[in-house]
């Protein structure tokens, strides 16, 4: 009969005792680096630490700061921006980002208040829009129009009404619905397009 393993019983217990780890060695919480890949290059020094906290602890984790509050950087937490408050910081930097692999690679070069991962960081950033929203990819966060579909979701709807299956077909088909913009890929984003609808060629 396998013995069951006894893991802490919550996020805090599990942080303290994994800060105690890090205590006896000298392990520095500021440059834990990708967080997963640090924690499971040590945990096992402790038989009570879960291989993967974030899915042991999934109903505190971000709620309590997931890496950034499990090793105790809890400043760090405190200090990020809101999400409104991001996208204003983001677009006041002198270029501002356009994909997610480049606001990493600046974010905390220039800012230290924006998350390095704010998909995990802010519970509702997909039903914000995502990273269309969060970059301002989309004309539709920068200035939405009325005339239009208030998501590619109702957009979608209109074009299988329409039956337009591809690219080519929604630009000579689009115009029978007025709310269909011109090029839904500018107007919605690239990510919420390839979200929604698919590949450009193919609208699933």
């Amino acid at each position: 009969m396998s013995r069951k393993f006894d893991a802490y019983p919550d996020f805090d217990s599990a942080s303290d005792a994994f800060a105690k780890i890090m205590e006896k060695y000298g392990l520095n919480k500021e440059e834990t680096g990708t967080g997963f890949y640090f924690y499971a290059a040590w945990y096992k020094e402790d038989p009570r630490l879960p291989s993967n906290p974030s899915v042991r602890y999934k109903d505190e984790w971000k709620k309590k700061g997931s890496w950034d509050g499990f090793f105790k950087r809890i400043s760090r937490v405190e200090n990020y921006y809101s999400f409104e408050e991001a996208v204003q910081a983001i677009q006041q930097m002198r270029h501002p980002p356009k994909t997610f692999s480049s606001y990493r690679n600046v974010c905390k070069k220039i800012d230290p208040r924006l998350p390095f991962n704010p998909v995990k960081y802010y519970e509702d950033f997909d039903q914000r829009g995502g990273w269309d929203a969060y970059l301002l990819l989309g004309q539709i966060y920068i200035k939405k129009d009325p005339r239009y579909y208030g998501s590619a979701e109702e957009a979608k709807v209109s074009c299988k009404r329409l039956f337009i299956i591809n690219e080519d077909s929604y630009r000579s088909s689009h115009w029978r619905d007025k709310r269909l913009p011109p090029d839904p890929i500018e107007y919605y984003g690239r990510y919420t397009f390839k979200q929604v609808f698919g590949r450009r060629d193919s609208f699933k």
